[in-house]
């Protein structure tokens, strides 16, 4: 009947207006950026502070680390994330960036006292358990196409490190989190790299 299609046309009318809103102010990320690979894990600690996937460097692997070269590169990744990103002045996402807490989420899920803290192969729980924690921290646009792709790209990448041996954030090896010197903290990671990028290059 007319009244039925009347009501079908505005529950599909709303149901746009939901999705319109939701995806509407997110930071526009750069088309050309956006086409480059999703970040991948260089060690447990994250992507590269090195260099973007674009393909940006952020400094130089064969210059000793120092407080002033360890500055000036956090500057330029922060620079070029709130750039590229719409990040915060720390090159994190907001509630509004294009890039999300992927990263840190399958650190967390795939932390060495969690229940996947043993594998070393990917499987759909996995990938289920990122996807519910990325819902609920609810920071940045993750309403995206080929979502779970990335995820699994980004699962794969920290468990090729794990098959490395390498420290994982929160197992024996890594210490506690929090304070000047977190294991998450940039030097840190700046460290770990420089090793595996110096390494490659004298190979």
């Amino acid at each position: 009947s007319s009244a039925n299609d009347q009501k079908t046309m505005v529950t599909s009318r709303d149901v746009l207006a939901a999705i319109e809103a939701r995806f509407e102010g997110y930071f526009p990320e750069p088309q050309k950026h956006s086409e480059k690979k999703v970040p991948l894990f260089i060690t447990p600690f994250g992507p590269s502070v090195y260099r973007c996937a674009c393909g940006v460097w952020f400094g130089d692997p064969k210059q000793p680390i120092n407080d002033e070269i360890l500055e000036k590169m956090k500057k330029a990744r922060n620079v070029h994330f709130q750039n590229v990103y719409g990040s915060d002045a720390n090159g994190y996402p907001t509630a509004k960036s294009s890039h999300y807490s992927l990263h840190r989420v399958v650190q967390q899920v795939l932390s060495p006292k969690g229940s996947f803290g043993k594998a070393t192969v990917r499987n759909d729980p996995m990938v289920q358990a990122v996807a519910a924690k990325l819902v609920k921290k609810a920071k940045g646009n993750f309403y995206i196409e080929k979502v779970r792709a990335k995820i699994e790209e980004v699962i794969d990448s920290y468990l090729a490190c794990r098959k490395r041996g390498m420290r994982e954030p929160g197992d024996e090896r890594g210490g506690k989190t929090g304070g000047s010197k977190d294991i998450y903290s940039f030097e840190t990671r700046a460290k770990m790299e420089q090793d595996l990028l110096l390494d490659a290059i004298s190979a």
